[in-house]
């Protein structure tokens, strides 16, 4: 990652986006379904704190693992450039918010929200991450391992299940987002399972950052 791709911010924010954004906190999904407001919380960029910002620059220390969200995020760069995707998994599994970030740098038109609140057929559930577009709800499970992919599955027909029957002009799909380098040792893995770089192929926009 070049940690010396700042040029210094032409943003009028006091902080700009690539220290500080705003994203859902704990959403119930039918606000999403309704496009209903959503209680937003500040959240820092960096999971290292590894940011240091002067003269409107900013300066990246010793503590940087490199994980290139920041980069991500800056609004003067229209590629992704650099982007070590092995580096940023570890930052999205470690900490949901990051992909919520993430997604709503490179998917600025559609709905982002991680921890999603849902009614399950026996408890509330929480979603990992849910994108929805055009009347589509991507409900997203991220999982380091694929063992536990079929438990999750079930649990999330059944989320599935209520939903359509409440919301019927809605499709609802599942997704299980694991790091890549698990994907790499099974070719035949089910189309509903994806990485981070088809993630946001898939649902990246023209006016987001491009994936080189």
């Amino acid at each position: 990652m070049n940690k010396e791709f700042c040029e210094s911010c032409t943003s009028n924010e006091l902080t700009p986006p690539c220290i500080i954004t705003k994203i859902p906190s704990n959403p119930d999904i039918e606000d999403i379904l309704l496009r209903k407001d959503f209680v937003l919380v500040e959240n820092l960029i960096c999971h290292t704190y590894a940011q240091i910002y002067e003269n409107n620059c900013l300066k990246i220390n010793e503590n940087c693992d490199e994980c290139g969200l920041c980069l991500a995020m800056c609004k003067h760069l229209t590629v992704a450039q650099s982007l070590d995707f092995s580096k940023l998994e570890k930052a999205i599994f470690e900490d949901l918010s990051k992909i919520c970030i993430l997604l709503k740098r490179f998917c600025p038109s559609k709905i982002i929200a991680t921890e999603v609140k849902t009614k399950g057929n026996s408890r509330t559930k929480r979603i990992d991450l849910c994108i929805s577009f055009d009347k589509k709800i991507y409900l997203i499970k991220l999982l380091k391992t694929i063992d536990k992919i079929p438990m999750y599955s079930r649990s999330f027909d059944d989320v599935i299940e209520i939903y359509s029957v409440k919301y019927k002009d809605f499709s609802f799909s599942k997704l299980f987002l694991i790091p890549e380098s698990i994907a790499l040792k099974d070719k035949n893995l089910d189309s509903s399972i994806i990485t981070l770089k088809e993630l946001l192929k898939t649902f990246g926009e023209i006016n987001g950052p491009v994936i080189e």
